[in-house]
C-alpha cells in the first residue's frame, strides 16, 4: 500500500502507531511529513494514500479527495483513510479503498 503518514513524534502520529499495534500491523509509508500539506499535494497527485486525523478542518469534503472514516480506530481523534477521488490514482490506493469500504460498508466517493 503506497501509504503516506505524519511524520514520527507528531502528536497524531503516536495514537495512530499504537492503533496499528494493537492490530497486530506495522505500516511501512512511502512518504512521511510533519507538513499534512504535503500529505495533501502527495495524495491530490495520486502518489500515496493517508491515514490522518480528521479533527482539523478535514470533516468537510475537500474536491478532488476521498475520505472513510475509520469509526473504529482507537485514537485520539477521528481518522480517515484519504485518496485522490479523480485521475490518476495508485491501483493499489483504489484497492485499499475498496477494501476499506467493504470494512467499513463506506458509499463510493463521487467525482464531483
Amino acid at each position: 500500500l503506497p501509504l503516506g503518514m505524519i511524520s514520527n513524534g507528531m502528536h497524531y502520529r503516536k495514537s495512530i502507531d499504537l492503533s496499528f499495534r494493537s492490530r497486530g500491523l506495522d505500516p511501512q509509508p512511502i512518504l512521511e511529513s510533519d507538513s499534512t500539506y504535503q500529505l495533501f499535494q502527495a495524495i491530490h497527485e495520486g502518489f500515496c494514500c493517508s491515514i490522518m486525523p480528521l479533527s482539523s478542518g478535514l470533516e468537510n469534503p475537500i474536491e478532488n479527495l476521498a475520505f472513510i472514516n475509520l469509526p473504529d480506530a482507537s485514537v485520539l481523534a477521528p481518522l480517515g483513510l484519504v485518496m485522490r477521488k479523480t485521475e490518476p490514482r495508485s491501483a493499489i490506493a483504489e484497492k485499499c479503498f475498496a477494501e476499506a469500504r467493504k470494512l467499513f460498508a463506506a458509499p463510493a466517493p463521487t467525482a464531483d
